[in-house]
């Protein structure tokens, strides 16, 4: 993505203009943004995913907090495109500027015998301010409209985004599980299997952890009951698992610390299901983390759910797995998987999914469709009274 993606959206560059004064944490952004424009917690987040994915942003961990940064090698290249174009710039300017000082020195040849020159040199002063304002203002407006120019093929995020009804914690958790979720990539796709037309889901993102860590939480019992589900069974290469009310399956390959496949299973009739986690380190102490759940789906069931259907779920795996790597983890996980904060959560995955689904190809109506049945599914409208 280039920098005038980003810079075409003025919320993006209003975060950018925050971020020049300094280091922001994404609660202080959060809350000067929404003053502004007026828009949802959930949108403003996929605004900073933008600006991390085109470099014009980083972030950093401080304890529970997220610090974001500017970065300005994308500016700098921005600014070298433009720079073919300021000599058109210069030159129409310095062609105004020539007549307009023919002309002044006319009217100064034609006041001069009435003894004008003090006014004349007021004016002229006067003049070239005026000139030079307008000159500024119209380099500016072209830079603006070569930047929507190239922008046309920004990323457009949802017109309709969910919002939050009640506060968020005091420590701004609720904006760190935000950005947790926004950290990752999904994509959606379609394998042709001896079982059949296979649907799949793809989930990617870095956690700041070293791969013998990420591996160890992701196959060690005790270490997957803390923040995944109770694990039982013959944990080994051609052993057999079961989560605590969940999937089961075999244990189809092994191959420490960098792959794991495992048979996803449900019920007497599951069909085929396989879920693949690849561990591969990016720098010392990061690993970059990617599941692919591969399954053949009912077509009604696709339909109805699309993505999210396991999408949603993978998502809230991912984010338990990342505050466990961080060494946190939530004081009632079945109380809050009931709050505001949660549901905010799953309609925020929901949509994300749903752009994921349109990224494959998948007509709107369509996407609507599932990202509204996924919705429904795991965020059911509250009883009244």
């Amino acid at each position: 993505m280039h920098a005038f993606d980003a810079l075409g959206d003025p919320v993006r560059r209003r975060i950018l203009e925050l971020l020049s004064d300094g280091e922001q944490t994404s609660g202080a952004l959060t809350s000067a943004i929404r003053a502004e424009f007026g828009i949802s917690q959930p949108a403003i987040s996929q605004h900073l995913r933008v600006l991390r994915e085109c470099g014009l942003a980083s972030v950093r961990a401080e304890g529970t907090r997220r610090l974001y940064a500017l970065e300005t090698a994308p500016l700098r290249e921005a600014d070298a495109w433009l720079e073919r174009f300021r000599g058109f710039w210069g030159q129409r300017s310095d062609a105004l500027g020539t007549e307009l000082a023919r002309g002044r020195r006319e009217l100064r040849l034609g006041r001069r015998h009435a003894g004008g020159d003090a006014h004349d040199a007021a004016h002229d002063a006067a003049t070239n301010a005026a000139i030079t304002a307008a000159i500024t203002a119209a380099i500016n407006a072209a830079i603006n409209a070569a930047i929507n120019a190239a922008a046309d093929t920004a990323v457009t995020l949802p017109s309709t985004q969910p919002t939050t009804d009640g506060p968020t914690r005091k420590n701004g958790q609720m904006s760190d599980f935000i950005d947790m979720i926004n950290q990752v990539h999904r994509a959606v796709g379609t394998r042709d299997l001896p079982e059949g037309d296979a649907r799949t889901v793809l989930l990617r993102r870095t956690y700041d952890a070293g791969i013998e860590d990420v591996w160890d939480a992701c196959t060690d019992p005790e270490r997957i009951s803390r923040w995944f589900l109770p694990v039982s069974g013959e944990l080994k290469l051609g052993g057999h698992y079961q989560l605590q009310g969940n999937a089961g399956g075999e244990i189809l390959r092994c191959e420490p610390p960098r792959l794991l496949r495992v048979s996803w299973l449900f019920g007497e009739n599951p069909g085929f299901s396989e879920v693949e986690v690849r561990l591969s380190p990016e720098g010392e102490g990061r690993t970059v983390f990617e599941l692919e759940h591969v399954a053949v789906v009912p077509p009604e069931f696709w339909d109805q759910f699309g993505p999210g259907a396991t999408g949603v779920g993978w998502d809230l795996a991912l984010l338990g797995l990342g505050l466990h790597l961080r060494g946190e983890m939530l004081d009632d996980p079945s109380a809050w998987e009931q709050s505001e904060e949660a549901r905010e959560l799953m309609r925020l995955s929901s949509s994300l999914w749903g752009e994921a689904y349109r990224a494959s190809g998948a007509p709107d109506d369509v996407v609507n469709a599932a990202v509204a049945g996924t919705t429904a599914f795991y965020v059911p409208e509250k009883p009244q009274g």
